[in-house]
This record gives C-alpha cells, structure tokens and sequence, in this order.
C-alpha cells in the first residue's frame, strides 16, 4: 500500500517533474543528460536544506560520490563529524528487473531518513515494477521509501509528461 508523500518528498517529486518537462522537449536527451540533470536538482535541492550534498559529477567542484548516486548527510562543522544520512538515493535507467533490484537494494540496507529510487518505466501505464520494489523490501524496519518512475517511449522526446508517477511506503 503506498502513502501520501511528505513535504520533503512533494518537493522532490515537483523539482524532478519541472525537470523531467524539460528534458522531454530538450534537444539530445541521453540517459547521461537525465541522470547529470536529476543529480544537480538533488544536490542544490540537499546543498540549499542544510546537508551535505554528495554526487558524482563530470564537473570537478561535484566530482565527490559517497555510497549512493547523491546523499545528503547531516554533519558538523566538518565532514568528520557525520551524524546521519537524511536522503540516499539511487537512479537506474535500465528497466529490466535486475538492474532495478541490483540498485534499489542498496537502498534497502542503508541507514537513511529518506530512501529514494528513480527508475524508467516500461510502459508508461504499467505500475508492475513499483510491486518490483515494495516486495523487495524486508519488512517492519520503520525505513521510508520513495520511488518515482520516469515513463519513456524508445526517444525520451516522444513523450508527454503530466505527472511522473511515484509511490511512497513505509515498512
């Protein structure tokens, strides 16, 4: 069963549509562009907020990756005061199962107030690989979930987006 997003996830999920409507329309949409576009929505997104924001990033003043594709971790003064992870989040294109579960587990082990898993759909109207996620999680953790589907045709600029679809859970 999936739940009402919270603020911080309503946020998200607005920031990477207004971004997702670009991209469609954008000239030479790769998955490399949606991927670098997604990361630098969460990383100003985490920066902005407070936390620490890590990606990994072609451009050198965000070359630095910790665990995830981008996290946001809540520290001191100084990295070595690390006191927790408030978002890690992985982003798959690849829509088949393996590829999926091979990333959205990462997900599942990690100590983090906010989980999200970005992924392609399939088909845009087929919602089967949200069951993917949910029933890949071990159960009763209290661990929070956001998963949001990027529908796409075999072009990215084939298609119309009017919301991206997502689920939210806790377990």
């Amino acid at each position: 069963m999936f739940e009402a997003l919270f603020p911080m996830e309503k946020e998200i999920v607005d920031k990477l549509e207004r971004k997702a409507r670009e991209l469609y329309q954008g000239p030479g949409s790769t998955n490399t562009r949606w991927t670098e576009s997604f990361k630098d929505v969460l990383f100003d997104m985490g920066e902005g907020q407070g936390y620490k924001a890590y990606c990994s990033r072609r451009e050198p003043e965000r070359r630095h990756g910790w665990l995830w594709d981008v996290c946001w971790l809540i520290v001191g003064t100084k990295w070595t005061e690390l006191r927790g992870v408030m978002l890690a989040c992985e982003i798959e294109w690849n829509p088949d199962e393996y590829y999926l579960l091979e990333d959205f587990l990462k997900l599942t082990v990690c100590e983090a107030n906010y989980r999200l898993f970005i992924f392609t759909m399939k088909k845009p109207d087929d919602f089967t690989q949200f069951d993917l996620l949910m029933n890949a999680c071990p159960g009763s953790r209290g661990y929070r979930y956001l998963a949001i589907g990027v529908p796409r045709t075999k072009d990215w600029r084939d298609q119309k987006l009017e919301k991206l679809p997502y689920r939210a859970w806790t377990l």
